[in-house]
């Protein structure tokens, strides 16, 4: 492919101005040979929308078993986040308390 094809590629039909890009893609058998197949792909992707596969039950087996555990970690990370906050929370009280004191102590030493 040359610079030309790459560029009308990406210009869609109905965009303003791409007259060009139709001319291009009207002489240029790569192009309409790309466009074909992407047509018959589409038609394929299109085909393949009705279709209903089940998975062996081996497979659907371990990937609810994967999912399981994957929510049972998520909900301790949760927890441990909490724990986390929590004595955050409790040091950022403790710690307003003691510069507290320690203020009132000063304001009554030297008043």
């Amino acid at each position: 492919m040359n610079i030309a094809c790459r560029l009308t590629a990406t210009i869609p039909e109905d965009l303003p101005g791409s007259r060009f890009a139709q001319l291009h893609r009207s002489t240029c058998l790569k192009c309409q040979a790309e466009e074909a197949r992407q047509r018959a792909l589409l038609r394929e992707l299109a085909a393949l929308r009705s279709e209903h596969l089940v998975a062996p039950p081996m497979v659907h087996a371990r990937v609810m078993a994967r999912l399981g555990r994957q929510d049972e970690q998520a909900r301790l990370s949760r927890s441990g986040w909490r724990v986390v906050g929590g004595s955050i929370a409790a040091t950022a009280i403790g710690a307003a308390a003691v510069f507290g004191g320690m203020a009132r102590r000063r304001a009554r030493v030297s008043g």
